[in-house]
C-alpha cells in the first residue's frame, strides 16, 4: 500500500516541481492531500525539495513546517544548505589547491548542471562531484584535502576499477567533513566515470589549465543519465536537466546519442525522454530533435518504477552487464552477468571475517567487473567493532613485502599479513565482500 502511495506521491510532485511556467492549476494543491510522511520522503526521492519549497512557502507556510517536522526530510534539508553555504568556499580552496599541484579538476553532474538553472538555488545538490584525470592525481589532492580537514568517509570506502582496454584505473573517493553541518561531501571521480557494473565513460576533456573548470552541458549530460541509470530511477531533477539541456542550441544530440550507445545507456534514456514527455513540459520535448532520434529505439527492460526498485534496478544492471560483457566475447559476458548478479543482489557492505583467512588475502586481479575497495589501514579496527566514530590509529602498517607498482601513487606490497595497499595517504587493505583485520593478525604474532 505505501509504494503505491508513494507511487502517487512522486506523481504529484513531478507536476508540481518541473522546472518552468507550465506548472499545472492545482499541483501545489494537491501536494496538500498527501500523507505528510510520504510527501516529505517523494520530495527527497525526486531530489526537488529546494524548488517545490520555494512554491509553497508562498502561501503554504503550515505544510513547510511538517516537512521539516519528517526527520528524513529535516536531515536531507540540512545537507542541502550546507552544500548552498560552504560550496563556493570549498570550491575556491580546490581551485587553489589543485592550481599549486598542477592539477586539473573539473566539476561535474550536479555542479555543473545548475549553471542552466537562471535561479541556481533552486536545484537541489546533496554534495560536490569533481573529476581529475588520474587515480594519481585523486591521491595528491586528497593528501591536500586531508591538510584542510576532510577525511575518507567511513561509510563510504574508497575504490577502483581498471579498464581492460585503456588500462585506466578508475574509481571514486568520498570525503567529508565530518559533521552534518560544516562543509559538503567530495565525491572525488578520476579516471572517467563510471557506469553501472563495468562501464566506463571516459574522460571528455581537451587541455585544461590546472584549477578548477566546469564540464559544459555537452560532457554534461551523459552523467547525468548514467547517474540516474546507476539508480535505475528517473527524478524530477534528472528531467528538469535534460528539459534544460533541450533549450540550449550548443548541444549535439546526435553526439550525445553515440555516447550513450557506446556505454549502452541509449535505452534507459528512451525512458527519459518517455518520462519527460509526461510532465508539463511535454511541447518542449515534442518540439525538439529527439522524439525523430528515438524514434526506433527500444526502451530498457526492465522499466525504472517505485514498485519493486531494488529487484528492478538488480535486473537492469545484470542485464547491461551482460550486453557490455558480449561486446568482447560470450566468456566475458557470462563473468560479467554472473558478478553483476551477486553483487548487485545485497547490500554491497564490506564485512569484517571473524576468522582470518591462511594465508592472508590477496588484491584482487582490477577489471572493470570488480569493485575493490580500499578501507584506510587505520579504520579496520573501527569496522570490526562497528564504531562508526573518528578515525583512530596509525595509517602505515608495519610490514614489508615484494612491491609492485600499480601507478606512480600506489604500490601493492605483498605482506605476511596479506596484500597491502600503500599511498601517500597510508596504507589501505584491499576488499571486495570480505575483510581481514591486519592489526589483528600483528597481535596474534604473524610476522
Amino acid at each position: 500500500m505505501r509504494k503505491h502511495s508513494m507511487h502517487a506521491a512522486r506523481a504529484a510532485v513531478r507536476s508540481a516541481g518541473v522546472y518552468g511556467d507550465s506548472i499545472a492549476d492545482g499541483a501545489l494543491s494537491r501536494l496538500s492531500a498527501l500523507p505528510i510522511s510520504i510527501l516529505s520522503d517523494a520530495l527527497i526521492d525526486e531530489k526537488v525539495s529546494s524548488l517545490v519549497l520555494e512554491r509553497l512557502n508562498g502561501g503554504r507556510a503550515g505544510l513547510v513546517s511538517g516537512l521539516y517536522g519528517q526527520a528524513r526530510f529535516a536531515e536531507a534539508r540540512a545537507r542541502i544548505e550546507a552544500v548552498k553555504r560552504h560550496k563556493d568556499e570549498v570550491l575556491q580552496m580546490i581551485d587553489q589547491q589543485a592550481g599549486e599541484l598542477g592539477i586539473s579538476v573539473w566539476a561535474i553532474k550536479g555542479l555543473a548542471a545548475e549553471s542552466a538553472y537562471p535561479e541556481r538555488m533552486v536545484r537541489d545538490l546533496g554534495d560536490l562531484d569533481l573529476m581529475v584525470a588520474t587515480v594519481d592525481d585523486a591521491i595528491r589532492l586528497t593528501a591536500r584535502l586531508r591538510t584542510a580537514g576532510y577525511d575518507f568517509d567511513n561509510l563510504e570506502w574508497p575504490w577502483v576499477k581498471k579498464s581492460l582496454e585503456s588500462g585506466v584505473i578508475y574509481g571514486q573517493f568520498n570525503l567529508n567533513d565530518g559533521a552534518l553541518e560544516n562543509r559538503p561531501t567530495i565525491d572525488l571521480h578520476f579516471g572517467g566515470y563510471s557506469v553501472r557494473h563495468c562501464g566506463l565513460h571516459p574522460l571528455d576533456t581537451g587541455e585544461q589549465e590546472p584549477g578548477l573548470s566546469y564540464y559544459d552541458i555537452q560532457q554534461n549530460l551523459p552523467l547525468i543519465v548514467a547517474n540516474a541509470a546507476g539508480d535505475h530511477d528517473i527524478t524530477t531533477k534528472d528531467l528538469n536537466d535534460l528539459a534544460l539541456a533541450l533549450q540550449n542550441p550548443s548541444v549535439d544530440w546526435d553526439r550525445l546519442l553515440r555516447q550513450l550507445e557506446a556505454i549502452k545507456l541509449l535505452e534507459f534514456f528512451k525512458h527519459m525522454a518517455e518520462q519527460l514527455d509526461a510532465t508539463p513540459l511535454r511541447r518542449l520535448y515534442r518540439d525538439s530533435a529527439l522524439p525523430p532520434r528515438l524514434k526506433k529505439v527500444r526502451a530498457e527492460t526492465p522499466a525504472p518504477r517505485v514498485s519493486l526498485m531494488r529487484h528492478r534496478r538488480w535486473a537492469a544492471t545484470v542485464r547491461h552487464a551482460y550486453a557490455l560483457g558480449a561486446r568482447h566475447s560470450y566468456a566475458r559476458a557470462m563473468v560479467t552477468t554472473l558478478s553483476a548478479a551477486r553483487y548487485y543482489w545485497g547490500h554491497r557492505m564490506v564485512k569484517v571475517r571473524s576468522r582470518a583467512v591462511r594465508p592472508g588475502p590477496r588484491l584482487p586481479r582490477l577489471v572493470n567487473w570488480t569493485c575493490v575497495r580500499l578501507i584506510p589501514a587505520a579504520m579496520v579496527k573501527q569496522l570490526r567493532n562497528g564504531d562508526d566514530g573518528a578515525v583512530a590509529g596509525p595509517s602505515f602498517l608495519p610490514v614489508r613485502g615484494i612491491q609492485r607498482s600499480l601507478s606512480a601513487e600506489l604500490t601493492a606490497i605483498r605482506s605476511p599479513v596479506g596484500d597491502i595497499i600503500r599511498t601517500c595517504l597510508g596504507d589501505f587493505v584491499p576488499a571486495v565482500y570480505h575483510v581481514d583485520d591486519p592489526w589483528q593478525r600483528l597481535s596474534e604474532g604473524t610476522k
